[in-house]
């Protein structure tokens, strides 16, 4: 590619291509509560936000990565609360189901029923849909 003394340069191209990410929205309820499930699926990864309807914040995230070197997959906090685990496992389990990297973001007031039946419903989400995971 050569500049010529006018500013324009000779031999360059622009090629446009698809978007890579896919981004899909879940409305859920529980226990009367609206819940959102948010997906953000780009070729390797995926990003998975949980959170009341309407809200858009993002409170805390997880990673959890498939491993050679353990059946289980490593997982670490990114940043938030430190102390509750609930996005950290959920990124574990969906890593270790997906055969890939997972970030899970839950901004959620978890309590003992809330947790197992947000897991339940995108477990049946990513069966029932699994183009968008």
């Amino acid at each position: 590619m050569t500049q010529s003394d006018d500013g324009t340069t000779d031999g360059a191209s622009i090629e446009y291509c698809e978007p890579s990410f896919v981004v899909k929205k879940f409305p859920i309820q529980i226990s009367g509560a609206d819940f959102t499930f948010q997906v953000l699926k780009s070729e390797g990864s995926l990003l998975i936000w949980v959170g009341a309807e309407g809200e858009g914040k993002l409170v805390d995230l997880s990673l959890g990565i498939p491993t050679n070197y353990d059946q289980m997959p490593a997982v670490t906090s990114v940043f938030g609360d430190f102390t509750g685990h609930g996005s950290s496992n959920l990124a574990k389990r969906l890593s270790r189901l997906l055969k890939k990297p997972v970030y899970m973001s839950c901004n959620v007031a978890f309590d003992r029923l809330i947790l197992p039946a947000l897991e339940k419903n995108l477990i049946e989400l990513i069966k029932s849909n699994p183009d968008c995971f």
